[in-house]
């Protein structure tokens, strides 16, 4: 309870540090790694899964049982009766009786079935840890796509900011022209309008951001809010190359589940075949015709049995055939995910990859036509003071400028994401090849 206790409350204290400070993506990154339930239930499935092998394993090993019983029995008529009818036993005298039994049973000949399942819980670890991985690139994913909209709604918060001063100052120069008597009173609407239509676009960047931060929250355990700040992207460059398919976690689980269901299909089919067993027993008996006490005390050996059993199941009303057709179908529901994960993986490889080269080509492309507005932006405002430009064109260069810069931030938070997505999915499995 103590530890628990302290947990607690350290968890508390680095979510209140993180409330109002710089926050890594590295951090956020841990963090999800160690408090994602997600991820703790998969680990938790593993183990589940290693319990399972032991379960089956156990199939090894015999089977010791200790047995007694106390009991009085009462015989209404001297008369003769037979020992038994069908499978229960008839009473033969009032008396007293006691017995223990030591039994020892043990499979000797099942035709592999205890193999197979020892097979099967071994390929379900397989697929268990494997999808760990899978589930924490998922995860990760997440993680990123969140961290780098929230840096992209912060940017545009900042800029629509200073915007919206800018239809502000519009507005009030078209209201003079318009008393003036040199712009139409249209003019002056469709401002307002702009100003109008900023301060919804403001709203939604605002309500984006803040549902991006919840989520962020919700993956890394970490509490933000509109105050944290979130550090660039700034993984360092690896040479490690995404592996093929083959290799991939994603392959690694539906390959182990393959495997899982073949060995579960054949186990399934050895109950068509007899089942050769070991026995052993030895018993304790004593009784008494008038007292409890004595017939323990009577208690005294009885005698041993030791042989071999053998069974066989002819007609069970179809179980059999049932359970063999819902393995066969789980065994192609299981090649038919092998053949799923490929597709998922090479689609998420091919966008990963056109994505980043797509997204260089955006940045450029906004980079230069930021330059450009900047560059129209500074040679109108020149004109402007040397009265050969009125202040109205001036405001709309530099709210055309902000626009391409709020693209060209976008582009640039968008290629690193693609790039940071290569770089931690390549390690991450490479961390799982390696365990």
């Amino acid at each position: 309870m103590m530890k628990k206790a302290l947990l607690g409350v350290a968890v508390f204290s680095a979510t209140l540090a993180f409330a109002e400070q710089s926050v890594t993506f590295e951090q956020l990154l841990k963090a999800m790694e160690q408090s994602s339930p997600k991820l703790e239930q998969q680990r938790l499935q593993t183990k589940i899964a290693e319990q399972s092998l032991r379960t089956a394993a156990a199939a090894y090993l015999p089977t010791l049982t200790l047995g007694g019983s106390s009991e009085y029995s009462h015989k209404f008529h001297d008369s003769y009766t037979p020992s038994s009818v069908g499978s229960d036993s008839l009473t033969q005298t009032s008396q007293y009786q006691n017995s223990s039994t030591i039994s020892l049973s043990y499979d000797l000949f099942r035709f592999g079935a205890t193999n197979l399942g020892v097979k099967a819980a071994t390929e379900q670890i397989k697929a268990s840890k494997a999808g760990e991985c899978v589930n924490l690139k998922e995860q990760i994913d997440s993680l990123l796509e969140a961290y780098a909209k929230v840096r992209i709604a912060t940017a545009k918060l900042a800029y629509y900011q200073r915007m919206q001063k800018l239809y502000q100052d519009s507005y009030i120069m078209a209201k003079r022209l318009n008393e003036a008597g040199e712009l139409a009173q249209t003019e002056v609407i469709t401002y307002a309008q702009y100003m109008a239509d900023q301060l919804v676009l403001t709203a939604q960047i605002y309500e984006e951001k803040e549902s991006m931060l919840a989520h962020l929250t919700y993956l890394s355990g970490v509490k933000l809010d509109t105050t944290s700040k979130l550090e660039p992207l700034t993984l360092k460059e690896t040479s490690l190359a995404m592996v093929a398919f083959e290799e991939s976690s994603r392959a690694k689980q539906a390959y182990a589940s393959v495997s899982q269901k073949e060995a579960q299909l054949k186990a399934e089919k050895t109950r068509y075949l007899p089942v050769f067993s070991l026995y052993g027993k030895y018993d304790l008996y004593g009784s008494d015709e008038d007292q409890l006490n004595r017939s323990m005390h009577d208690v005294e050996r009885n005698g041993y049995r030791a042989g071999l059993s053998f069974s066989w199941t002819l007609f069970d009303g179809f179980a059999r055939e049932a359970a063999v057709e819902t393995r066969l179908l789980e065994l192609q529901q299981a090649k038919i995910g092998l053949v799923e994960a490929k597709r998922v993986y090479e689609k998420e490889q091919y966008l990963l990859e056109a994505q980043t080269r797509e997204r260089e080509q955006r940045l450029s492309h906004a980079k230069k036509s930021e330059a450009s507005s900047h560059n129209v932006s500074e040679m109108i405002e020149t004109l402007h003071e040397n009265g050969q430009k009125d202040k109205l064109s001036s405001l709309k260069a530099q709210i055309q400028y902000y626009q391409t810069a709020i693209a060209s931030h976008e582009a640039e938070e968008l290629l690193h994401l693609s790039q940071t997505k290569e770089i931690l999915f390549a390690q991450k499995e490479y961390e799982c090849a390696a365990h």
